[in-house]
């Protein structure tokens, strides 16, 4: 098959959509099909770039004119599209409101080429910017939605958020995210991360890794952190991640609850560095989330307990089994990190837990033969053409 992969950005510090489409991506090169990824080079990573390219994956950039609340007009791309989309057996868009996806449907409409949507976890209008991504659907999303031939969704809870905006369930499949597994087999030893933040191997260490955004609920994580510091000694907070605007009003919620000398702002880890982050912890705590974050895997397969909150998105292999899901209340959030902070046959447990389903099922060597099948079933809707 000929594939046509389309995200708006490609810098893989601004989140997980661009991890997902080029594991994919690599991962369907490996089986015998031709990829195209088609991107713009608004604040474009060069270096990512190449890597990916000599993985065999085609990149193509356009122009972007803008970035007007992460929808970055790239009018050359509909040049391009009209000559070429019709070589395509198939296109998969990432990510639910661009101006790329609006190109897409309206060529392969008029050249009878199915594409898939895949959110990640973008489907809902929720969080930020409601009033413009509500504009968005009415003006453009709908119409792309309407003719997407399937929706790729990362759990059962965000098949009912595509079916609160009026997506059938029946077109909506369910994959989740992986690794590449490859990339784990030389793990960090313990204490590399420790020693370059200056943290004792006696003190526990409560991890937040990912985006320093409002939307995460850190000052959630920052609140339960300062009461459970009082029951436990020996306990720092790493908030490890770039910052979105956000990092100013987190530092002064730390100091203001007397944690200063308890937490460490690392800014951006990446690579080996982050692994490391993952293997001296003790446990992983992302209050909220939306979608499949990437660091959940990453976590399971360091053998880190997860704790997180029902506030989002669900997903259902993780309460109990690699960690806990809870209200979003600083009190039952501060004492399900106490459970395993001080309890290691539990923390083991969930250790041992997290291992093996991160090898079993989260996988993109597993999932990207999920994903072929998909595509090989996937039709064009009768209005297409």
């Amino acid at each position: 098959m000929k594939i046509l992969q389309v995200i708006p950005r490609f810098n893989p510090k601004h989140g997980g959509e661009l991890n997902v489409a080029v594991n994919l991506s690599r991962y369907m090169v490996k089986r015998g099909h031709q990829v195209t990824l088609l991107t713009t080079d608004w604040d474009i990573d060069l270096e990512y770039l190449e890597k990916v390219r000599r993985d065999g994956v085609e990149v193509i950039l356009f122009k972007a004119y803008a970035n007007l609340c992460l929808f970055i007009p790239s009018p050359s791309m509909s040049k391009w599209l009209d000559r070429n989309i019709k070589d395509y057996d198939i296109a998969h868009l990432n990510g639910a409101r661009s101006y790329q996806n609006n190109l897409i449907r309206k060529y392969a409409r008029k050249h009878g080429v199915p594409y898939v949507m895949q959110a990640h976890g973008s489907i809902m209008r929720i969080v930020e910017r409601k009033r413009i991504k509500q504009l968005y659907d009415w003006v453009w999303g709908y119409k792309v939605y309407r003719d997407a031939s399937k929706f790729i969704a990362l759990s059962q809870s965000e098949v009912e958020a595509h079916k609160s905006m009026g997506i059938k369930e029946s077109e909506v499949l369910i994959l989740p995210n992986g690794v590449d597994l490859s990339e784990f087999k030389d793990l960090p030893v313990r204490g590399e991360f420790r020693k370059k933040y200056g943290i004792k191997d006696s003190e526990k260490i409560v991890l937040y890794l990912g985006r320093l955004h409002k939307s995460k609920d850190i000052d959630l994580l920052i609140n339960a952190f300062a009461d459970l510091s009082k029951k436990q000694e020996n306990v720092k907070l790493l908030l490890v991640g770039p910052d979105e605007r956000y990092a100013h009003i987190l530092e002064k919620l730390v100091e203001d609850l007397n944690i200063k000398e308890k937490t460490i702002f690392t800014g951006s880890v990446v690579g080996r560095e982050k692994l490391s982050a993952f293997i001296d912890a003790d446990v992983f705590v992302n209050p909220t989330f939306y979608g499949f974050p990437i660091t959940f895997v990453e976590s399971c397969i360091c053998g880190l307990p997860i704790i997180t909150t029902n506030k989002g998105d669900r997903l259902e292999w993780m309460n109990g089994k690699v960690g806990y899901v809870v209200d979003p209340d600083k009190e039952k959030l501060g004492n399900a990190i106490l459970e395993i902070l001080k309890d290691e046959r539990i923390k083991e447990e969930f250790s041992k837990n997290a291992e093996k389903i991160s090898q079993e099922e989260f996988n993109w060597e597993k999932i990207s033969k999920e994903l072929e099948l998909i595509y090989l079933k996937t039709k064009s809707k009768d209005n297409i053409g």
